[in-house]
Formats: C-alpha cells, structure tokens, sequence
C-alpha cells in the first residue's frame, strides 16, 4: 500500500471513526435508556394488573364465605341432600324458589353468573340459571372439590376458565365452596360462576402500552400454556391459541409459568421481538405477560438514528476529499525518494537521490546519498566474511544433530570419570531418573546405583580398563525413591587426553517384570491344583453314604490344610450348632479366615481356617483372595451336605411320625387302590379310628373289596366319590346320609377324598353321630327362643360394626325396616339436647369402657325434622353380648312416647298453676302503688287549678313517682329472671362477695332485731365464679330468712358459714325462724312459688338457676336453731 494511500486511510480514519462512534454510543446510551424505562413501565403494569387479579379473587373468595354462612343455603341444601324426588315437582319447585329469593340478592353485587349446589356425594341438586339446569341437575361436580371439604380443607376451590354455556362467546369460572350445618356438618357445595368480563377489562386495558402494546394471561396444560384472553392480534386466542413449551416463540409466558418472574427483550407469540414483563400468580397458577413490540418502544430513538446517519455521511464525503489533497502534497516527493532507492537496489551505487526541498524528505535524500558512498566502501570485505560463516553453520549442525540423536536414544547414557563422578548424561538419563542435567553433574555413581559404592566403582574401573567393556544387572533409584532394574555396558573410552567410562544402561523393567509374573503364574497354577483336588477327595468323601455326618466334617476339615498356601502351619475347624470339628494342631491365632455355613439361608456355624505363624500380607492379611473363595466354596459345599443329611433325617421321621399320625388321630382313615378300571377298591390301609367307628379288626379288611367289607357303600353315594376323585385328582367332600350295615346302627359320616401321588385315594372320615344330634336339639330351643322374641312387646336388635344385623318386630315397629342405619351412632336422628349424653355412652360402650347402658332419649323417626309428631322418646338398655362367634351389642328398647306425653301434660298444668300465681302475685305488687297513683291523679286534677298548690302538687308528684318505681322494680325482677345473663366466671375468693352481702344487709338486719353472724373459713381455695351472681344469691337468702322471722317476737338470727369440703366449697345461710314444711320444700324453688301475701317467689327460683349456673346444687333442711337452713354446694373448677 502507498503512502499516498496509508495517509488517507488514516486521515479518513481520524475523521470517520469519532463521527461514527459518537452517533453511536449516543444512539445506544439513548436506545438503553428507553428501553429500561420502557422495561420499568412494563413491570409497574404487571405488578399492578397481577396485585388487581389477586385483588379480584381475594374478594370474590370473601363474597363467596359471605354467602356460605346464608341460613337458607345451610338449610334448603341440607334438605336436598336426602331429595329423591322428581326436580321438576312442586316439592321441589319450593324449595328451588326460596333458594333462588336468597341467592339473588347476591347475583347483582357479586356479578355471579349461576350458582349451583351439590350434595356432598357429588350430585348436582340446584341450578340458579334455569336454561343450563336440565343438562346440569343430576350430574357430578369434579372429585377434588369434594374431596378437599371431606379432608377437613374449607377453602374454596377454583376451575380452570371455561366457555360459559349461558351466553355464546363469555367465558367464566367456577368457584367451588363447601357449606356446613350449624353443627358443623359438611352438608353440600355451592359453586358460583364467575364471569371473565370484569379480568378481560382489566387485562385488555392498553393504557401505556402503545399501539402494539398487550397484557396476557396463560396457565400451564401440560406440555403446553394455554392463552386465557383475548389477544390485541388475535381476539379467538381464548383456549385454542396455545404454544409448546421449549419453542423460540412466546418465551415471556413460558418463563412465568416455569414461577419465574422477570422482564427484558424477548420473542412473543407471534414471533415478533419485544420488550416484555413476566409474572407469575401463586394463588391461581397463572403466568402473566406484559409487553410492547420492539419498533414502538425504540421508534423515537430511531428516528435519531437515521438523522446522524444522513449528517455522518454529509462528514464523510467532505473528510474523504480533504484527506486526498492532503496525502497528495506529502507523498510526491516520497515517491521520487523510492525511485532513487530502487536504483541503488540495483547496483547502481553512484546514483544520487538528493532534492532541494528543505523539509525532513529533502534531509532524508541528502543522508541517503552519504549512506551509499560508505556502503560501497564496505562491500568488498563482506563477500569473504559470508564465505567463513557457511562453513562455520555446517559443522554447528552436525554436532547439533549427533547430540540430539544421544539425548534422544532410548538407553540412558552418560560418561563417568576414574573417580566416579558423573561429566554428562543425555537428556533420556534425566527423564528417567527424574533429576534435572544440573543435578546428575553434581552427583556420583553411588548417588544414582546405592549398591554400586566408591571402593566397587574402582574395582570396575580397573577391570573395564584391562578388558575394554563390561556388562552388568542392577538397580538405579530415580529421584521419586522408585527402584529401576537395568542392564549397564560399560566401555573405556579416551576424549582429548582424558579417560571416561561411557556407561550404556538399558531399562529391564518389563523384562523382569515378566519374569515375576510367569513364576507367580506357576505358583498360582500349583495352588489351584491343590484346591481342586481338596474339592475332589470332599466329593469323594461325601459320596460314602454310611458315613455319618461328623464324620464328614471331620474327613473336610483334614483336607483343608493340603490345599492352602503354607500347609505345614495350616489349621482349621468347623463349628455347627455348638459343636466343634478341629484338625490336631488347631488353636486360636491372630492369622484366620471364616465363612459361615448357611444351611437353608440361615447360619448354623462357621468353617475357620488360620495360620500358626506369621506370614508375608497378602490380600486378606496373610491369605490370598483365591483362598478365600475357596474357604467360601467349602464352606458352601458344607451347608449342602448338612442339608441333605437333615432332610434325609426329616424323611425318615416324617415317614414315622405320618404313621404315628394315621394311628393315633380320631379321624378314620382309609387307603384304597383302584381294581378294575376304577370298577371297585381294594383297602390297602386302615387306622385304628376306623376300626373303632365301623366295630371292625383292620387285619380282616385289608385286602379286600370295599363293596364287600361295606355292602351299602354305592347306595351311600360315597362310592361316586371315590371314582371322581381317583379319575379327576381334584379332592372332594362329601357328607351324605344315614348309613347303616349288620356291624353298626344308623350313624351320619361325613368323608374328605383325596388322590395320592401313588395313584391310591384316601378317605379321612368321622361319625357326626352325635354332632347331627345336638345340632338338631339346639335348632329346635333356637326355633323356640326367636318366636319368643319376635313376639315381645320390648323392640330387640343386634349390633355388629355399626351395622343392625337383626331386629324382632317391635324395634321394626319403632325404628323402621332393614336395612337402616344404626341409631345409636346416627346422631342426626337424635334430638339435639340428646346428642352429647347418648354420643358419650354409645362411644364407652363401643370402646368396652362399659358392659352395660341404659338412658332415656328423643329420636325423629324420620330424620331431623323438627315436627312434635315424628319426635320420639325411647328407654334404651345395651350391653355387649356375642352373636355368631363375633361381638355385638344387645339393645332393647322400650317406646315411652306415651307416657312422656302424659307426664308433658302434667308438667303443662303445674307451669299454668305457677303462672297463676305469678300473674296474682304480679297482680297483686302492681294493684297498691297502681290505686295510689289513682288517687293521686285525682288529686291532682282537683288542685291544677288553685293557687299556692304548687307544693302540694310537687309532693304528689313525688309520690307518684315513687309508686311508678315501684311497679318498674317489679317488672324488671320479672324480666331478669325471665332473661337471665350468663355468669362472667373468674377465679376469685368466695368469701369476697358473700361478705359483701353480709356488709349490705348488716343495717337493715340490725334495725329489724336480727343478729347477723358469719362463719367464714380463711384459706378458702379459689374457685371459678361470678362474683356479683354470688353476692345477688347470698342477699336474696338473707332477705328471705329474714323475711321469715318478721312475724317473731324475739330470738331472730341468721348465721353464715363457709367451708371447703372435697373439691366443693359448701356456703350455708342458717336461721332461727319457724322452718319450712316438708310437704312444700320441693316446691319452694319454682319460680313464682309463694307462701306470702306480699312476695312474688322469684328470690329463691333465681337463687337456684344462679348456683346451677356455677355448676353447683342449693338444697334445704332443718337448721339446728329451729329454722331453715340453705346450703350452697359450689365446685371449686367448672364441671
């Protein structure tokens, strides 16, 4: 390249280049600007549109646990649970029209679409929309929402989005929500449908994202993610637009639903290049995607781009022309200077390149031309110094290539001076030895070859010299400690006036080597000879069948030592079963291999072998792995043969203990061999059972015919038997009628047949005799005892797992048919207030805690309805008892519906007759301060008009009040009692407000002659209690003692004690007045119950519910002054 051309390239360059490459960086500094705030625009949007989606369900969720707790829902859907009718009824058309007035309300404000009610099986029983219910009712609701409310998980359950089947072209989802009773029961589920609209609008909304710009939402199906909405380029996109995961397309919403969340410039569905945001949605398993084509996002930078690009182009040409005039003025006198260069290349030394110029070119020519003239001076001395330099390079790179070939032969070299010190190796003897070149030069003979020493180097020297050459095998250790065998020549040899001994040592490792291994293999040869002839003489051993069995464990141990490795110091044992089989030499060394003899996979004993003495390790200490494989083969070999022999003995006992079985057993045996053709059988075998049962000695029936020994056998039907199962081989049993021959009266037999291996049939029989005849005798007393039963006014049945097994006709009358549930553990039959006490002894006796249970209780004979008529009361006594070999629960019931009838009624007339009462005693406390308001009024009217009766108006008024006051205490004792309020338990002192109430009515008592004393025990334990109830109750017995004892004329007391007795504190209020008489005392604490003129018999009918409230009794009896006592029994913890 000229100069000219250099100069404009790099002119062009100097100007070109910033233009180009500040454009550039501005352009993408701007480009990466808009696009992280693109990208921050994308995640706010995708943040905000997921917090909105969550949002929406979240409060979804809460509409839908609103409408869960709808009274009406829990009722009706808990009435369908048990239709079976018609759906299109008018039973059913009132319950679907309550249905649809409460569910409604809810339509409008929750945007549900339709709402659907399952029973907890699954079945679909309500449908709000009616132009879907026909296809829906009757149908299953998907398994996991059940599933999910059986397990105890009460969340609500969300499907996938669906097209919806009320309106073409809406989408919806379903939430699915369980629905329990007031007693907590899963009773069914309601599913409510969502419309897609109110998300569409959200996620379609493009605000901020352009004109290409998009949010979407997919899920996960699979393999592939499924688009949920309407696409902006593609508006069907709803479940049918889907794409595989792993493709180069959509990638944004793949990594969403990978749970990934995050933004950057990726490839959408279209395969269009965007900048995108990606969420995911836990709740839902959604993934979302916000994005924004590339062209949109970065059009204003683009727009800056190519005006740079116009102005950059406008810079260049102009560069390009000032850059040539430039390296034209520069590189015209250059180019004269290299022509005269080029002149002077060609020999031409005369030639001048000078100008005039007074520029540095112009200097240049000037020395140019001085450098010629001295170059001509020194030309003729260079040609015969070229000529001393070839010859010099030839003889260099022959020596080179001699020393390379020695530091490249495979024997190490190196020479060795009279003494033994090392002058120069090749570079082979470094790389064995591991020794740098330095290192060896340093070194002497018996630093490389220890068993080469100074006094037998000078030995070898003096023989090498007389002899020219020697060679020898020995041992070099490189510089790592490892031993290298070699074979050394060495050659005496003269250099310059000096003596070396240049030593050739050759690598022999492989050689010996092989030589280890072929003397090894020999050895190893010789030793699996030996075990393969100690296997052979065992085999032969083994093979002498009368030899018991220790002594072949005895013969194997003392072939053992032959065949190991050092048989001279070689022992060994067997160990079986705590048994012990040694050689003579055998004792414990710390040298031995063991194996354990498995016979039938179990270890019965050990097979040791050890060493005397110590030897060489090897691969298991000092024994070698070949060894142990054959300790274990004779150590398996040994477990055979104990097998056998053990199942040789098993046989022989098995065989004496078969016929020792036949003999003795209860049973008659039989054995017969097929005689013409299985025309008849010939007894070969009879047992002493069957001589006893047929009255018959077996040596006269063996041998013969069995028609002939039993002439009624083929009459029987037996004889079938035997033919069947002698052709077939399948067993048979058989048990047939009365037989009967001259030997025996009639008997009943019953006979199992079955078919030996041998081809003979066996016959194993007994007389049932008596058997048939207890069976007989015990039907007839069962036959007995179920008419006595089935004819009993008490309903009976039997219980079994839960399930009635039996019932006589009473408990059918009461109860219903079979097959029904059982009624003490069907716990929706029973009357509420029953549950708790029949749940809790049907359980003990379910657990055994008790044999026996008796209890009164209400069942509806028709479920849980609430009508008085289907409403029953039974007495019920269980107990466990035994039915068919398994245990069961006896239960009788007695139906009380009648009587508790009569006792209600009288119950009726007793509250009628306390309400009168209370209506005179009412009457009675409102009549006086009534007719004095009268009386008042009337005063009243005849004063208003007069002066100066201001006064006297104010007291009546005064007065009036006061009797107003009067009539209100009155209704609200009324009232308090009617509604009483439940006590606020706290653990507290009970002395604390019993004292006071004494403090409260101290004054009153003393201005009415009453001496107040108290008793009160310190240390009282604490216990749980309202304290303000307490004081109320204790004030009203004191007002009631002291009530009393108005009427006395002296000798009033009242005395108040407290004590803790066992785990209850005992409060007693004590007074000396005239008693109360025992015809009335079980009365005295109904409400409205009164013996005074004045009072109302509310005091202590609010006293009794207080302390039955605390969990406590109130009794009363005689005190010991001649009054009543009240005694107040409270448990110190709530029972």
């Amino acid at each position: 390249m000229t100069i000219r051309k250099k100069m404009i390239l790099i002119l062009l360059a100097c100007t070109i280049i910033p233009m180009c490459f500040v454009p550039l960086l501005g352009y993408y500094h701007a480009r990466k600007s808009l696009e992280t705030l693109r990208t921050e625009e994308l995640k706010s949007i995708a943040d905000l549109k997921a917090k909105l989606i969550e949002d929406f369900f979240a409060d979804q969720k809460k509409h839908i646990s609103v409408a869960q707790q709808r009274p009406t829902l829990k009722k009706y859907i808990s009435i369908l649970v048990e239709f079976s009718g018609d759906f299109s009824g008018p039973v059913y058309d009132t319950i679907r029209y309550e249905l649809d007035q409460a569910i409604r309300i809810y339509e409008p404000v929750y945007d549900f679409r339709n709402v659907i009610l399952a029973t907890p099986a699954g079945r679909i029983v309500y449908v709000l929309d009616r132009s879907s219910a026909g296809e829906l009712l009757g149908q299953t609701i998907p398994d996991q929402w059940i599933k999910s409310s059986v397990d105890g998980q009460d969340e609500i359950q969300l499907s996938d989005i669906f097209a919806s089947k009320i309106e073409t072209g809406r989408f919806s989802m379903f939430f699915s929500a369980p629905i329990h009773s007031d007693e907590g029961q899963f009773v069914g589920v309601a599913v409510f449908e969502t419309d897609m609209v109110p998300i569409y609008e959200l996620i379609q909304n493009t605000t901020g994202l352009g004109k290409t710009g998009e949010t979407l939402i997919a899920k996960n199906a699979g393999n592939q993610a499924v688009y949920l909405n309407p696409l902006r380029h593609d508006p069907a996109a709803v479940l049918k637009r889907k794409v595989d995961f792993g493709e180069r397309q959509a990638i944004p919403i793949q990594e969403a639903l990978k749970g990934n969340s995050g933004s950057g410039i990726s490839v959408d569905y279209r395969g269009q290049e965007v900048i995108a945001a990606w969420r995911f949605i836990p709740p839902l398993g959604w993934g979302m995607v916000a994005k924004i084509d590339i062209a949109e996002a970065f059009e204003p930078v683009t727009t800056l781009r190519d005006f740079v690009l116009v102005l950059v182009v406008a810079v260049i040409v102009l560069s390009i022309f000032a850059a040539f005039i430039v390296a034209k003025s520069l590189s015209d006198p250059i180019q004269v200077l290299q022509q005269g260069v080029d002149e002077i290349g060609k020999g031409n030394l005369d030639h001048k390149v000078a100008t005039d110029a007074k520029d540095e070119i112009g200097q240049l020519g000037r020395a140019f031309d001085q450098m010629t003239d001295k170059l001509k001076a020194i030309t003729a001395s260079r040609d015969e110094l070229d000529r001393e330099v070839n010859e010099r390079k030839k003889v260099e790179k022959a020596l080179l290539f001699t020393r390379f070939c020695i530091d490249h032969a495979n024997d190490m070299l190196y020479w060795v001076d009279p003494k033994g010190t090392i002058v120069d190796v090749n570079d082979t003897t470094c790389n064995k030895l591991g020794y740098s070149r330095e290192e060896l030069l340093s070194m002497g003979v018996e630093d490389v070859d220890p068993y080469i020493t100074i006094e037998e180097y000078d030995r070898i020297w003096q023989d090498l010299k007389k002899r020219g050459t020697s060679k020898v095998e020995t041992v070099c250790f490189a510089n790592n400690g490892e031993p290298i065998p070699v074979e050394i020549t060495f050659n005496h040899i003269i250099f310059d006036g000096k003596e070396y001994n240049c030593a050739f040592a050759r690598d022999i490792s492989e050689r010996k080597q092989a030589e280890e291994d072929l003397q090894k293999s020999m050895s190893e040869l010789d030793e699996r000879v030996k075990e393969l002839n100690c296997l052979l003489e065992i085999s032969r051993l083994v093979e002498k069948r009368r030899l018991p069995l220790a002594e072949i464990l005895q013969g194997i141990v003392d072939l053992i030592p032959p065949a190991w490795h050092y048989p001279d110091i070689t022992c060994a044992k067997i160990n079986l079963n705590g048994e012990e089989l040694k050689t003579q030499n055998f004792k414990e060394t710390n040298w031995q291999q063991v194996s354990d003899v498995l016979v039938h996979g179990v270890s019965s004993g050990k097979l040791v072998v050890g060493y005397l003495e110590e030897r060489p390790e090897s691969d298991e200490g000092p024994f070698v792995k070949e060894e142990r494989a054959l300790l274990d083969a004779i150590a398996e070999r040994v477990g055979r043969i104990i097998e056998r022999k053990w199942v040789q003995d098993a046989l022989r006992k098995s065989e004496e203990k078969f016929r020792e079985l036949m003999e003795n057993m209860h049973s008659g045996v039989a054995v017969f061999e097929a005689v013409a053709g299985g025309e008849d059988f010939e007894i070969k075998d009879f047992n002493r059972s069957g001589e006893r049962i047929e009255h018959i000695n077996r040596e006269k029936v063996i041998g013969r015919r069995v028609a002939d020994v039993f002439p009624g056998v083929k009459d029987l039907g037996i004889f079938d038997v035997f033919q069947n199962v002698w052709q077939t081989g399948k067993p048979e049993y058989f048990s047939g009628g009365v037989y009967q021959d001259h030997r025996t009266p009639p008997s009943w037999r019953e006979n199992y047949v079955y078919k030996l291996s041998s081809g003979e049939i066996v016959a194993v029989y007994q007389d049932v005799t008596e058997q048939k005849l207890a069976q007989k005798a015990l039907e007839e007393s069962e036959k007995r005892f179920r008419d006595l039963v089935e004819n009993s006014l008490t309903g009976i049945s039997i219980v079994q797992d839960n399930q009635v097994v039996y019932q006589n006709q009473a408990q059918e009358r009461l109860l219903g048919s079979l097959p029904r549930s059982y009624l003490l553990a069907d716990f929706e039959k029973i009357y509420s207030d029953d549950v708790a006490t029949v749940k809790r002894l049907s359980q003990r006796i379910d657990r055994g805690e008790i044999q026996t249970l008796e209890t009164e209780f209400r069942f509806y004979t028709e479920g849980h309805k609430k009508g008085s008529k289907d409403l029953k009361w039974v007495y019920c006594r269980a107990l466990l008892t035994e039915y068919r070999g398994k245990e069961a629960i006896l239960v009788n019931m007695i139906d009380m519906t009648k009587a508790k009838e009569l006792e209600h009624l009288l119950t009726i007339q007793d509250k009628m007759a306390s309400l009168g009462r209370v209506a005179a005693g009412m009457a009675h406390e409102i009549r006086n301060p009534l007719s004095g308001i009268n009386i008042y009024l009337n005063t009243l009217k005849k004063l208003h008009h007069k002066n100066g009766s201001e006064e006297k108006v104010k007291q009546i008024l005064g007065q009036i009040q006061s009797a107003s006051r009067k009539i209100e205490s009155v209704i609200r004792r009324v009232m308090d009692f009617a509604k009483p309020g439940d006590p606020k338990l706290a653990m507290m002192d009970l002395n604390k407000p019993v004292t006071e109430a004494i403090n409260l009515s101290a004054v009153t008592m003393r201005k009415s002659g009453i001496a107040l004393e108290k008793i009160l025990s310190e240390n009282l334990p604490l216990c749980n209690a309202d304290p303000t109830l307490i004081e109320e109750m204790v004030l009203n017995l004191l007002n009631n003692a002291a009530g009393a004892m108005k009427t006395m004329e002296a000798g009033r007391k009242i005395v108040v004690s407290s004590f803790a007795e066992g785990d209850d504190i005992i409060l007693t209020v004590s007074d000396s007045g005239p008693g109360i008489a025992s015809d009335i005392r079980d009365k005295i604490f109904d409400p409205y119950f009164t013996t005074k003129s004045d009072g109302t018999g509310i005091g202590l009918s609010i006293s009794h519910r207080i302390v039955t409230d605390h969990g406590g009794t109130l009794t009363v009896s005689d005190s010991e002054w001649g009054g009543a006592e009240f005694r107040v029994r409270i448990p110190i913890k709530n029972r």
